[in-house]
């Protein structure tokens, strides 16, 4: 199993809206330079998660983005799922036509591999991955004198 790029980078923005989520409305280029995301493809990225309901967006002088929940009630599988759709590790988990499914045992195996996947993704909020976020910023703190 792979993550996409828009998964992988749509997570690495969205973590860096949620740091910035009490400051309100955040500039889009503020984010991608502290993330290293090209700008252009972050745009098309925040326009999936503007449209399916992650992301709100204001414009004028004190416009940006922002999340449109508290950090804590959107998780890591809300981010996959409004990225790409719902989740499944194999198509044949969403195809309930298949003629196999009622002897295919490796069926079986990976539900329970895509339960135990979704469950940890459900598990996990985009405020946890800010709180991770800033104490690995804290850590890697250096004092020159």
């Amino acid at each position: 199993m792979k993550l996409s790029t828009r998964i992988r980078y749509g997570l690495r923005l969205l973590v860096g809206f949620a740091v910035r989520y009490k400051e309100g409305f955040v500039q889009l280029n503020e984010v991608t330079r502290v993330e290293g995301i090209s700008e252009k493809y972050s745009e098309q990225i925040v326009r999936i998660l503007r449209t399916t309901g992650i992301l709100v967006s204001h414009r004028g002088a004190q416009g940006g983005y922002r999340l449109a929940y508290p950090p804590d009630k959107i998780t890591v599988l809300d981010v996959i799922e409004a990225l790409e759709g719902k989740f499944y590790i194999t198509g044949c988990l969403k195809e309930s036509n298949c003629k196999r499914i009622s002897n295919c045992v490796a069926r079986d195996v990976w539900k329970k591999l895509q339960d135990a996947i979704v469950s940890t993704l459900n598990s996990i909020t985009l405020a946890d991955l800010a709180k991770d976020y800033r104490e690995k910023r804290a850590s890697n703190i250096t004092y020159e004198i």
